[in-house]
């Protein structure tokens, strides 16, 4: 099936709105979050999000009413809803030991900025991964910008920057009971085990973006 212009279209307003309201990157998980958002197949929910087609006019109701947008800006672009982002800011690309400082509010020097768009707080952050020393989760390149929230909640599935004892990683998060999360580490032997995330064992901010 082509892919026509008014459906590509569709498809980067509706990925705007996903950004937005901090939906995972594609690849990560938005299709599937989509899917059972509003209990469609997997492979519609990827249609939408790809440019392969536009949904039921009863479809775009929903989405416009769960969203707060209009029916109209989400077929045509028109009358762009007040709630939709409204430029972008720049943020900064971190070192790891400028990481937490950072998060304490010690540091203010930075050498790199990154622009996004402006629905994150003054406390995100991006980690340069070319950099190096971290151990990435084997899904993450490490030719990649990460942008990280540390204001938003965590949940299953999505990749976080972690704290365990006095390293840091940055790996995907498993929730094995409400409001607990374990992550999957190599151990000694280079087979993977889960460890436990506590509070000496912390979530230091999640990722919302990952840039190319």
């Amino acid at each position: 099936m082509p892919i026509t212009d008014s459906k590509l279209k569709f498809s980067q307003r509706l990925n705007q709105l996903l950004d937005r309201h901090n939906f995972p990157p594609k690849n990560m998980g938005r299709i599937t979050l989509l899917s059972e958002l509003f209990e469609i197949t997997h492979k519609g929910a990827g249609n939408w999000l790809n440019g392969k087609a536009i949904p039921s006019r009863k479809m775009l109701n929903t989405i416009g009413e769960h969203f707060n947008v209009s029916v109209d800006w989400l077929i045509f672009g028109h009358q762009p809803d007040d709630a939709l982002p409204s430029g972008n800011i720049d943020i900064p690309v971190i070192s790891k030991k400028q990481i937490l400082p950072f998060l304490e509010g010690k540091t203010a020097d930075f050498n790199q900025y990154l622009s996004v768009q402006d629905r994150v707080s003054a406390s995100a952050f991006v980690i340069d991964a070319k950099e190096g020393g971290f151990e990435l989760d084997f899904l993450l390149s490490n030719s990649a910008k990460l942008v990280f929230e540390p204001e938003l909640k965590p949940e299953d599935k999505r990749f976080a920057l972690i704290q365990i004892d006095d390293a840091l990683y940055i790996k995907q998060l498993l929730e094995y009971d409400k409001g607990n999360f374990a992550v999957k580490l190599e151990n000694s032997e280079g087979s993977s085990e889960l460890k436990i995330l506590s509070k000496s064992n912390s979530i230091l901010a999640v990722l919302i973006e990952i840039r190319f």
